[in-house]
């Protein structure tokens, strides 16, 4: 993380000083002022901006309170399952982008070693995927998983977006206990998710009628 700020540090600067430079006035011999030069063409001033913006450390999401006992009030109980998943994912995306949460989306089991996408936000996702994965061992074990890291899954980790760095899964179970999907959200935050977590969006599930 201290070479990562180091690096952002460099590139600020170095940004800032292309800038600087652009608008900075310049003399011919003589004192005469000299037409300022040309900025730089737009793409290289917007990677400037994005050099000056990028990478931010902003809030410490770790210590963010998400607002689930609202969602719950917006949840649908009516409609179909797909419905619901749909009404589901709009709400904990609309309450929660704005809390880390880079990514939030259901994977179905449709059948076989594998897991595929259903109603997700706000961008496309690996589908299918295999058991192997973080999700695939919810849906096998019927139990929720906190990843605080994901950088030490190794192998057993499927890098849908290679920023994310943590990761909650709560399983989706029928009455008799069957699971028959799981419920992924992401952060490229690490340590973004905590136990409270689950039990927000358990309780966000089962308001939906998409868990028992």
């Amino acid at each position: 993380m201290r070479d990562r700020r180091l690096n952002l540090s460099f590139e600020r600067e170095m940004a800032g000083e292309r800038v600087a430079r652009a608008s900075r006035p310049h003399t011919l011999a003589g004192g005469t002022p000299a037409p300022p030069p040309a900025l730089p063409c737009e793409e290289e001033r917007c990677q400037a901006e994005a050099l000056v913006d990028a990478g931010d450390p902003g809030e410490d999401f770790r210590t963010v309170t998400r607002p689930y006992e609202q969602i719950v009030e917006r949840s649908s109980r009516t409609g179909d399952r797909q419905a619901r998943m749909r009404a589901t994912v709009d709400a904990l995306w609309e309450a929660l982008a704005g809390t880390g949460v880079s990514w939030a989306g259901f994977y179905v089991h449709e059948g076989g070693e594998e897991l595929v996408l259903g109603p997700m936000r706000d961008k496309p996702a690996c589908s299918p995927i295999g058991l192997h994965g973080v999700c695939g061992q919810v849906f096998r074990r019927r139990e929720p998983l906190v990843v605080r890291d994901v950088a030490e899954l190794g192998e057993s980790y499927i890098a849908c977006d290679p920023r994310d760095r943590s990761e909650v899964v709560v399983p989706l179970l029928e009455p008799d206990g069957t699971c028959w999907g799981v419920l992924d959200l992401d952060s490229h935050e690490v340590g973004s998710f905590s136990d409270e977590d689950v039990a927000g969006l358990l309780m966000v599930l089962r308001a939906a009628r998409l868990t028992t």
